[in-house]
């Protein structure tokens, strides 16, 4: 998010600093086609290459059950391929790399559930076992709470970061080692 701003703050001062007032029509494109240009690009490569950081793993219960038997935490990313919200989910959310370093570091199951189909199991376990009434939603099983934290927004990265960070590593490698 720090490297957007301060292109955003570049792009505007190119902007303002390449051009005047008395500044030619073309220029003036020109310079705004440029400094729009470098915006999308650094957008493109921010938010583009994060989201393959994490092993997603494809809907199966009886890996999540397991997982969660184990006390391995689960984190759950219902999504459709035409939700746009769930685009924004996967950038803003799951493509920040300390995300991703996270859910590694901590051991925790990713699963990408897609419910673009109707008779899928993951859109049966949407709406079946989590009760929810469609995407986008991710759902974090926790070891030791009955209940998983449900985040339903498109922007809920800090939330997840910190609800990660306090996963106790060395309480759940106990836990798989009995």
């Amino acid at each position: 998010v720090l490297y957007l701003a301060l292109t955003v703050a570049f792009a505007v001062w190119v902007c303002g600093k390449w051009t005047t007032y008395t500044t030619a029509k073309r220029t003036k494109w020109i310079v705004r086609l440029l400094a729009t240009t470098l915006l999308i690009a650094v957008i493109l490569i921010l938010f583009a290459c994060g989201a393959d950081r994490i092993d997603w793993q494809e809907y199966d219960r009886q890996s999540i059950e397991t997982a969660r038997e184990n006390g391995r935490p689960v984190l759950i990313e219902f999504t459709a391929d035409w939700c746009l919200s769930c685009s924004v989910v996967g950038k803003t959310v799951f493509g920040r790399p300390e995300i991703a370093r996270l859910i590694k570091e901590k051991n925790v199951l990713a699963v990408k559930a897609d419910t673009t189909s109707r008779g899928s199991p993951a859109t049966d376990a949407l709406k079946k076992i989590y009760n929810e009434p469609g995407v986008p939603v991710t759902i974090l099983h926790l070891p030791g709470r009955e209940e998983p934290i449900r985040y339903r927004t498109k922007l809920f990265a800090d939330e997840l970061k910190s609800a990660l960070q306090d996963i106790k590593t060395n309480d759940r490698k106990e836990k798989n080692s009995d």
